[in-house]
C-alpha cells in the first residue's frame, strides 16, 4: 500500500513538473479531412500557382520589401496580417506535445559582477504541436484548409494578399511563403 501511495505521489509530481514546463492535454484533430494549402475543401474554389507573377502582374501591385526578399518576410508579420481580408484563422488544436531537450552549456567566463547574465532557458520543455485551421473566402464561397504548426506559430504571417476581389468573376491573388497563387471561383 505504501508503494502504491509513493507511485501515485511520484506520478503527481512528474505531471506537475511536465505541466509547469508547458505540457497541456492534447486533443484529436478536429478536421482530419481538411487538406493543407494550396488544396481546399471546396472544389468550387480553384487554387493555382502563378510562377511568373512578378512579370505578368507585378506592374499592378506595389510589392512591400518582404515580398521582394522572402528571407526577411518574418520581419513584416504585422504588415502581412493587416492586409488579409479573404484569409482568416479559425483556431488552433493541440494534437500532441513534443519534448525539447536543450544541451547543457557551462559558461565559466561570465562571472563579471558588474554585468547581469541572461537567464538560461530550461533544460527540458514541452513544445506544443498541432493544427491551425484557416478559411479562404471569395465572393461568399468559403474553402477550408489546415496547417501544422508548433509553439506559438500561426500561418497568417506567411500569407500576403495582393488584391481585394469584389465580384465572383474576380481573381484573388495570394502569396504563401515565397510562392504566388491565384484563387478563382468555378
Amino acid at each position: 500500500m505504501r508503494y502504491l501511495a509513493a507511485l501515485l505521489g511520484l506520478g503527481a509530481l512528474l505531471l506537475a513538473l511536465a505541466y509547469a514546463n508547458g505540457w497541456r492535454l492534447p486533443g484529436p484533430d478536429r478536421h482530419p479531412d481538411w487538406p493543407q494549402f494550396p488544396h481546399l475543401t471546396n472544389p468550387r474554389l480553384v487554387v493555382a500557382e502563378v510562377p511568373d507573377f512578378a512579370r505578368r502582374y507585378g506592374h499592378r501591385y506595389h510589392l512591400p520589401a518582404a515580398i521582394e526578399d522572402p528571407e526577411y518576410a518574418i520581419l513584416y508579420e504585422e504588415y502581412y496580417r493587416t492586409n488579409l481580408r479573404n484569409v482568416r484563422a479559425l483556431g488552433f488544436q493541440r494534437t500532441h506535445n513534443e519534448v525539447v531537450w536543450r544541451k547543457l552549456h557551462l559558461n565559466f567566463n561570465g562571472n563579471d559582477p558588474g554585468r547581469d547574465s541572461p537567464p538560461s532557458p530550461p533544460l527540458v520543455r514541452m513544445r506544443p504541436a498541432g493544427y491551425e485551421y484557416l478559411e479562404v473566402r471569395l465572393a461568399g464561397v468559403a474553402g477550408y484548409f489546415k496547417g501544422k504548426v508548433y509553439e506559438n506559430e500561426d500561418f497568417l504571417p506567411y500569407f500576403y494578399q495582393y488584391n481585394y476581389p469584389a465580384a465572383a468573376t474576380d481573381t484573388l491573388f495570394l502569396r504563401y511563403g515565397s510562392t504566388d497563387y491565384r484563387v478563382i471561383l468555378r
